[in-house]
């Protein structure tokens, strides 16, 4: 607004790059006693981000199939409604 700055926007890396799986298996936490506590911490939080990008990239791509498979069948029914009107 008045003289404000904009904020710069800054790229962070993609959490998938970070996130090392031969600590976590799924289940459970994998203490090998090469890593210190918050390493350990610190990838199961990339473990929470990565599956949560994961879940949202599924959604979106159910939800544009979707989509596309609506608008298919708007169009065949419009067709088909007009064939019987004729």
């Amino acid at each position: 607004m008045f003289g404000m700055k904009k904020k710069e926007t800054v790229a962070y890396p993609d959490p998938r790059q970070l996130y090392d799986e031969s600590l976590f298996n799924g289940r459970k936490l994998i203490d090998s006693g090469q890593f210190e506590e918050w390493q350990l911490l610190q990838n199961l939080l990339l473990q929470g981000e990565v599956n949560r990008r994961d879940t949202k990239e599924l959604l979106t791509a159910i939800l544009e199939t979707q989509q596309e498979i609506l608008k298919e069948l708007r169009k065949q029914n419009a067709t088909s409604v007009i064939s019987r009107a004729a």
